[in-house]
């Protein structure tokens, strides 16, 4: 049976893998297994990684997405992602509508808290290690956003160039993104950024990176599991921010604690370093820029 021609709106890939659950063979039931108890996870992993992940082969996936009605692993992965945004997500009990009790500041903690306990909890401990390893030896690494996403891009920028990596931000000023990245090289490693408000802009710079320079590795974070730079992603993470659909409270709490974590997590990795860069940044940094604000100040 083949899913071609369906829409994720007709073809309910949890549905279609119950139903069809007794006849999988054992391989294909582990799969199974997975999938259904894991759907965020399934959708955010690769093939190669979901593989690793359920002990299986990349040709198992393949042949059970086949098996459950799907034309390949891709298809199935994107009528889960589909199911997810529509079945889970619409379900979650509103942000935007709180306990008012104690007011907006209270209400705003609320909003924050949710958001960041959501963030952390769906972030994969592997997939987040491999992130931090990939930016701790990469030669420079080049943090990509623009309108709102511009700010986690600098945000990063300067805290990894604070621990004495080679760190810069690409954001939308006196040239495009795509000009900031046509010359990145084996080595380099690009953070892109894009939430909320998607821009053309970015996915072209992204998609140029993937298809022209191939050894230049990606990371992606974006709100949307079916956000076109996904597809060029050697390391997708998703944010959920859906309760922030209406954008009258755009909050970046969540990804700027999840930015913070990955710093403490490069800092663990080797705190020597970190220390020495922090050390020299203290020195060159912000004891000159104290004194030249207060030229008689002796402390």
């Amino acid at each position: 049976m083949s899913g071609k021609g369906k829409s994720p709106e007709t073809l309910d890939v949890i549905r279609s893998i119950q139903q069809k659950y007794d006849q999988l063979s054992d391989s294909h039931k582990l799969v199974a297994d997975y999938v259904l108890k894991n759907p965020e996870s399934a959708t955010l992993l690769t093939v190669s990684e979901l593989a690793k992940q359920i002990g299986t082969s990349d040709a198992t996936l393949v042949r059970f997405a086949r098996e459950v009605g799907f034309e390949g692993y891709k298809q199935m992965r994107e009528h889960l992602a589909e199911y997810i945004r529509r079945a889970i997500y619409a379900q979650k009990p509103s942000l935007e509508q709180p306990p008012r009790t104690g007011g907006v500041l209270e209400r705003v903690k609320d909003l924050d808290l949710a958001y960041i306990t959501r963030t952390i909890e769906g972030v994969d401990p592997g997939r987040f290690q491999r992130l931090a390893d990939e930016i701790s030896q990469a030669k420079r690494v080049f943090c990509l956003g623009w309108r709102i996403s511009s700010f986690l891009a600098e945000f990063l920028a300067f805290q990894l160039t604070r621990l004495g990596l080679n760190s810069r931000p690409v954001v939308r000023e006196r040239r495009s993104l795509l000009e900031q990245v046509l010359n990145l090289k084996k080595g380099d490693f690009l953070i892109v950024f894009d939430l909320l408000l998607y821009s053309r802009e970015v996915y072209d710079a992204v998609a140029y990176v993937s298809t022209k320079l191939k050894e230049v590795k990606i990371a992606t974070f974006t709100n949307d599991p079916l956000a076109q730079i996904v597809q060029y992603s050697d390391l997708p993470f998703f944010l959920d921010l859906s309760g922030q659909r209406d954008f009258s409270i755009i909050s970046l709490t969540a990804p700027m604690c999840l930015i913070n974590a990955l710093v403490e997590k490069i800092i663990a990795q080797n705190p020597q370093r970190a220390q020495k860069a922090l050390s020299l940044y203290e020195k060159e940094v912000l004891t000159k820029s104290r004194y030249a604000l207060s030229p008689n100040s002796k402390n």
